[in-house]
């Protein structure tokens, strides 16, 4: 059986033949190691890029090819990768990366926009220098025109006639006076107002005027009294006293 093998050393595409109809694995593998010069362990093969196993079957005409096996490191290395990966917040600014040019992705968007920016100022330049166009509609009613003269005079003669209807209308508010309403008797006690208070406080002060006023004609009455007493003695004293008579 003809197989077709890709060196590990030269790289070159190798054409291996078999007695047995369908190799092993272990069989290519010594072989190559054989015309390379190198251990067998060292070497693995691929097929379409799987890696097949030391006991897998071969069928003929396949295209292998032959790598070299790596030192193995520290297991669960990828299980640290992952973990560090979930507490990676996503970023979510792009802006900051670059292109494969080595470009900002800022500064690219920015020429973007201050290209869209000039384009539309162009536009609206040509617009405010494009002439005004005519209108298009136009309505030609002649009843629709007649009503629209009309329509000031009519509302002048409508504010005329409201005018002289509102001077002759009689004026209200010579009626007789309206009566006051009784208050409302709840059956509370009536409270002294503020009204009642005021007056009992003048006629007390009246009382006691006229009551002060008697009192002092009454002590001048008095003092009047007693001045005429001593004032008759006194004439009394200056005629000559008669002498008792001898008995």
């Amino acid at each position: 059986m003809q197989l077709f093998v890709q060196s590990l050393l030269s790289r070159r595409t190798l054409c291996v033949h078999f007695d047995d109809s369908f190799p092993q694995t272990v069989d290519v593998q010594a072989t190559i190691a054989e015309r390379e010069g190198v251990p067998g362990h060292w070497l693995q093969l691929l097929r379409h890029g799987r890696r097949l196993e030391p006991g897998e079957r071969l069928r003929p005409g396949d295209w292998l090819r032959c790598v070299s096996t790596l030192p193995g490191g520290k297991g669960g290395f990828g299980s640290m990768l992952r973990a560090i990966g979930a507490q990676i917040e996503k970023t979510t600014n792009r802006e900051a990366c670059r292109d494969l040019s080595g470009r900002r992705l800022r500064d690219i968007n920015h020429e973007t926009r201050l290209k869209r920016w000039v384009a539309r100022q162009a536009e609206a330049q040509r617009e405010r220098r494009r002439p005004p166009e005519a209108p298009r509609h136009t309505l030609d009613d002649p009843e629709f025109q007649r009503q629209r003269d009309l329509l000031p005079d009519r509302v002048q003669e409508a504010v005329s006639h409201g005018l002289t209807v509102g001077s002759k209308r009689p004026k209200t508010g010579g009626g007789p006076p309206k009566k006051r309403r009784a208050p409302l008797w709840l059956g509370a006690p009536e409270m002294p107002s503020s009204e009642d208070s005021g007056e009992e406080e003048e006629e007390e002060k009246e009382s006691g005027g006229e009551g002060e006023s008697q009192e002092q004609g009454e002590g001048t009455g008095k003092r009047t009294d007693e001045s005429d007493g001593p004032a008759g003695e006194a004439g009394g004293s200056d005629q000559p006293r008669k002498s008792p008579s001898p008995p």
